[in-house]
């Protein structure tokens, strides 16, 4: 009998052993199933960066109103602002063809996308991309260096001008030379953009912009590159009446011409730039340059490119300009000083007293064809990677003229600029 209940308490045990190994069985399978659902949802998240910055500022300027480039006017009766001149949020995600990037701009003054493209690689090539959406514009140097990068608180006038918002709608082709090749150091860049910034296209013409650069002379303690870059573009037309310079009765004007509405108007430019830095024991020192020239289209108070949304009513006005900037930076271990001059001449056939000269039949020059001038000097302070203090002067000048009343005419418009920005 003992026997048989030793036996039967032996089963018992070993059935509620498998009872408890199966119930725990199922519980680890569960446990692992739910890490592996874990795993999969998490690892979707794993190329996925997000980063961004906040420029805080304030800003006195010399009059009230003034008319200025770094950061926009100021209202009629204020001379002195508070704002957040960027406040950006990045999202970038790496997939094994290629990545994609979208990027917000929050101000007082709303939220705009300021970013929004993807880019494939090549799949025969690693040196050649596609890229398509809204991004930089391939030109120059400035238009596409990072904002949260800039030593000088601001672009060049002549960047703000020719590319508003730096931004536009269109598709790139990019080649990049591998390092092991004989062309290390050259890059190249051609695209097709609708040429009126992020907003939606509006006519039927097309801007190509191309850029070809070469950094190939670069050393350990010695970086050098310089860069061409083209753009041909066109612009709608929107009445019969253009008008391009002329000289008449030696005085230089406006004179009309018959044109037919939605013709094309050209929008060329050319541009070199040069990037150069030494490292030494005394600190990194870069000087960057940039030339550029060409044909705008424009309107009779503005050179500025278009980046409207409908299509402009009033007459458009042709002018040939100028321009460029030179910037010097030193800096050593947490401290940097730089110096920026800048100018842009919005209608070259016209100098000083030349402007606003007026004679018959023809529309005289105005404020809008002075030539700007902006002289800034300033410092930063980094603590570490993501803080930067920074205090900018900038002495601004318009060309003066004696002809007509000009409210700009040699006008004194300085500004200081106080910036803290934080990076992460």
């Amino acid at each position: 009998m003992n026997s048989l209940k030793s036996i039967g308490l032996t089963f018992g045990i070993v059935a509620l052993g498998c009872t408890v190994f199966a119930q725990s069985s199922s519980k680890l399978d569960s446990l692992a199933k739910e890490v592996s659902l874990l795993k999969k949802q998490t690892s979707a998240f794993a190329n996925l960066k997000i980063s961004g910055f906040i420029q805080a500022q304030y800003q006195y300027a010399d009059t009230l109103g003034a008319r200025n480039f770094n950061g926009g006017n100021f209202s009629n009766q204020a001379d002195n602002r508070f704002s957040v001149r960027r406040a950006r949020l990045k999202f970038a995600y790496d997939m094994s063809f290629g990545s994609a990037t979208l990027q917000f701009d929050a101000t007082e003054k709303g939220v705009i996308i300021k970013n929004a493209y993807l880019t494939i690689g090549a799949p025969f090539s690693k040196q050649l991309s596609l890229t398509g959406g809204i991004f930089d514009r391939p030109f120059g140097y400035a238009v596409e260096y990072s904002s949260s990068a800039m030593e000088v608180v601001e672009r060049p006038i002549i960047i703000q001008t020719l590319f508003p918002g730096e931004q536009d709608l269109g598709a790139m082709v990019a080649f990049k030379a591998d390092e092991s090749s004989l062309l290390n150091g050259l890059a190249a860049k051609a695209g097709l953009f609708n040429g009126n910034g992020i907003n939606s296209d509006v006519d039927k013409f097309k801007d190509l912009i191309a850029k070809v650069s070469y950094s190939g002379l670069s050393q350990n303690s010695f970086y050098l590159n310089v860069g061409v870059s083209a753009y041909y573009g066109n612009v709608y037309n929107p009445t019969t009446t253009l008008f391009e310079m002329s000289e008449v009765n030696t005085v230089k004007a406006f004179a009309a011409q018959t044109k037919e509405v939605g013709a094309r108007l050209k929008r060329q430019y050319l541009g070199f730039d040069i990037q150069g830095s030494l490292k030494t024991s005394a600190g990194k020192t870069t000087l960057t340059s940039e030339y550029i020239a060409g044909k705008q289209p424009g309107s009779i108070s503005s050179s500025k490119s278009p980046d409207y949304a409908v299509l402009p009513t009033a007459s458009a006005y042709i002018r040939r300009f100028s321009g460029g900037y030179i910037t010097l930076i030193h800096q050593y271990n947490k401290v940097a000083f730089f110096g920026r001059y800048d100018w842009y001449d919005p209608n070259t056939k016209v100098k000083g007293n030349e402007v606003g000269q007026s004679t018959g039949g023809v529309t005289p020059t105005n404020a809008a064809d002075l030539m700007l001038t902006s002289t800034s000097i300033g410092s930063f302070y980094e603590p570490n990677k993501s803080l930067r203090i920074t205090a900018q002067y900038d002495f601004n000048r318009f060309e003066k003229s004696d002809n007509g009343r000009f409210s700009v005419a040699g006008y004194k418009n300085n500004l200081l600029t106080l910036r803290i920005q934080y990076k992460f």
